[in-house]
């Protein structure tokens, strides 16, 4: 079954009304999000690139991030990366 036939990503989001949105897929597959969600904004959130997790712009989504899947945070200090999405979701 081709992609353009059930792409269901966005839909599933309109639904389910999502405060937070976090993309587990690490920079190579930014192509998969735009082809779901069109044009996104990314931002860097600091202290780490914009490789390493980035802070998406969606539509009705209060926060969305994308950084690494997690077999690669296991190996690289897991917790400063959720620590880094946690504070910025508290302010």
């Amino acid at each position: 079954m081709k992609e353009e036939h059930f792409s269901i990503i966005k839909q599933e989001l309109e639904i389910i009304k999502p405060n937070i949105v976090l993309f587990l897929t690490g920079p190579n597959y930014d192509s998969i999000i735009h082809d779901n969600f069109g044009t996104i904004e990314k931002q860097a959130l600091a202290p780490f690139s914009e490789r390493q997790i980035s802070k998406v712009k969606l539509d009705n989504v209060d926060f969305a991030f994308r950084t690494y899947h997690p077999n690669y945070l296991w190996r690289n200090d897991i917790d400063s990366y959720f620590d880094t999405i946690i504070n910025e979701i508290k302010l």
